[in-house]
Order: structure tokens, then sequence, then C-alpha cells
């Protein structure tokens, strides 16, 4: 998700990482175009095996250089 204020926020990509427990290797995700935004938000519909919780050692937000 994306806003400009953290408030109202826009849902610019759904997706799911599939069998990210056996296979934690790096995934790559593209959106549909080009976005302006103050903050971004990742969030998980459910955690994988039924676990109570996700987490990301760390994650890239690559920009155009047109902005």
């Amino acid at each position: 998700m994306i806003s400009h204020n953290s408030e109202s926020r826009e849902i610019i990509r759904r997706g799911c990482f599939d069998n990210i427990q056996n296979d934690p290797s790096q995934r790559i995700v593209f959106f549909d175009g080009e976005f302006k935004a103050r903050y971004v938000r990742f969030s998980n519909l459910r955690a994988p095996e039924g676990l109570d919780r996700v987490g990301a050692a760390d994650f890239k937000i690559l920009i155009s250089s047109g902005i």
C-alpha cells in the first residue's frame, strides 16, 4: 500500500510468496507503473504454516531517475 499522508492508503499490488518457509530465497515484485508516495506499507494476510507472525530481513525499493 502507498500513502501520501499515512491515513488514506491505496493498494497498488497484491500477491503471494508460495513456499516461502521452505524456499526463503529473494523474491522480486514488479508494479504496474510508477507511483509517488511518502509512505509504503507491506502487510501480510496470513503467516505460513499457521505461524502467528512474519518477518523480513530487508527489502529494497527502486525508484526511477525521473522522480
